[in-house]
């Protein structure tokens, strides 16, 4: 049975977002944040005037946020918005800082890990082939797929799946792109790519630093002074995770919107507004945490540094040159082509889905608001990895990573918007990502001569939950069973 986004209870509503948008390697919970003291002063600092144009009115019932401080001005949606008000940063209470977002921070190093930046890859790479994937030799749809097998067994509505070996691309699928209609999910349906849109954001902002228009290191301050700790925040701290910035997607006022399928046009500034209004995780530059705010921000810069914004940068910078036909930014969750429906269960284990695939995507922005098919990634990933995309320099800095951690006790790094993986099978380099109805994968071996995409239309998490039997099934089709 199908069914349109229900209401969901206000005890699941922080947990239902588990996934959105990361996809995590090691899979963890955005905890129900601990009501605190309100934010510190410098947040509540935050406010009007940094940038000239104001954000429009959402109803006044809600929390009040400073998105004027920011960016341009919101759109206004009527009675769709959610409960947001406009004017001072944080004046309702904020979660405490122990409620860490996606990517478990426990297993981090401060120190960055260069080892495997700009070194030619390890020999095991070589062997990234689809054996290796385990995904059979006669790779095509409707071939033997224990991968996918397992993963509409956990109770998924579809998997596809591609690989390239270096010679000859091979697609497996399985399942229902449309519950509605019955029709067979297609290897060439667009789907939301969730996080994996942190790696175009990340690619373009290195881009303008080969050619001399940021660095790494400037801090915040130079755009957005009005950010708090933003004199010690700087973009590379963005880019890896490491500036301690609050996820928004821990704000519950934040996640009550989402998960009520709410139409309101959120602006940059007002998610960022939401994620600074609560305390740093800690002081930048000391640990890591995944924030979906860091990367809203960094779209902002860019937006700053060149007068134009993040979605026609990546497709001028990027899709336009590599030709990705179907790849495209996407927050009002409006598909160019055919593509499969998201779905999430309304319970784990459940046998009623939702039909997720129409809820606009505002709330994701530059973290995770693009939409891509399997082809478009692999050559977008087999691109980067290869040099096309970025100079010598920027490509190693991109691939010095802090250590995270990673499934099945398997090394692994982030970078600048990208996640290193050692594997038996090789060293991978790529993303992860999800939104509410669809968890992705994208990976390639450090040479670009092979890769890995996949996608799962069916989310993670529920309203009553997390959903572990899919999560867990998808990782292991991607990573642990590949290998």
């Amino acid at each position: 049975m199908t069914s349109r986004m229900p209401t969901p209870s206000r005890a699941a509503l922080l947990g239902a977002v588990a996934l959105a948008l990361t996809g995590a390697i090691t899979a963890p919970l955005i905890a129900t944040p601990a009501l605190a003291a309100p934010p510190p002063a410098a947040a509540q600092a935050f406010a009007s005037s940094a940038v000239s144009a104001t954000a429009s009115a959402p109803p006044a019932a809600g929390p009040a946020f400073a998105s004027s401080a920011l960016s341009a001005t919101a759109s206004a949606s009527s009675a769709a918005a959610p409960p947001f008000a406009s004017s001072a940063v944080g004046t309702t209470a904020s979660a405490s800082s122990a409620a860490v977002p996606p990517f478990a921070s426990s297993a981090v190093s401060a120190n960055a890990s260069a080892s495997a930046a700009a070194a030619p890859p390890p020999a095991a790479a070589s062997s990234f082939a689809p054996s290796a994937l385990g995904v059979s030799a006669a790779l095509k749809p409707g071939a033997p797929s224990p991968a996918g097998d397992a993963v509409l067994a956990a109770g998924a509505t579809g998997f596809a799946a591609r690989t390239d070996d270096g010679r000859r691309v091979r697609t497996v699928t399985r399942g229902v792109a449309d519950r509605a209609t019955g029709r067979k999910l297609d290897a060439g349906d667009e789907f939301q790519i969730g996080s994996n849109t942190k790696t175009f954001v990340a690619t373009v902002m290195l881009q303008l630093v080969g050619e001399g228009r940021l660095r790494l290191d400037d801090p915040v301050a130079r755009w957005f002074p009005a950010i708090p700790d933003a004199d010690r925040i700087t973009v590379r701290m963005l880019l890896q995770h490491t500036s301690g910035l609050f996820d928004y997607l821990g704000d519950d006022r934040v996640v009550t919107a989402v998960l009520a399928g709410s139409a309101y046009h959120w602006t940059p500034a007002e998610l960022v507004a939401a994620g600074v209004s609560h305390p740093a995780n800690f002081p930048p530059g000391t640990a890591w945490s995944y924030s979906n705010t860091n990367y809203v921000l960094a779209g902002m810069i860019m937006q700053r540094v060149t007068g134009t914004d993040p979605a026609r940068l990546i497709a001028r910078r990027i899709v336009g040159p590599l030709g990705l036909r179907h790849t495209y930014w996407a927050p009002d969750a409006r598909f160019h082509g055919r593509h499969m429906h998201g779905y999430f269960r309304t319970e784990p284990g459940g046998t009623e889905y939702t039909d997720i695939t129409d809820a606009p995507l505002y709330w994701a922005d530059a973290a995770g608001a693009m939409v891509s098919t399997l082809d478009d990634m692999a050559r977008f990933e087999q691109a980067l990895q290869s040099g096309r995309l970025l100079r010598p320099a920027q490509l190693a800095q991109m691939r010095t990573t802090v250590e995270i951690a990673g499934p099945a006790g398997w090394k692994s790094g982030y970078g600048l918007g990208i996640v290193s993986l050692e594997t038996p099978c090789g060293t991978f380099w790529g993303h992860t990502g999800g939104s509410l109805g669809y968890l992705t994968q994208a990976w390639s071996s450090a040479d670009g001569r092979r890769s890995l995409t996949q996608v799962v239309p069916t989310g993670a998490e529920t309203p009553a939950g997390s959903d572990t039997a899919i999560a867990e099934a998808a990782q292991s089709a991607a990573l642990s069973e590949y290998c």
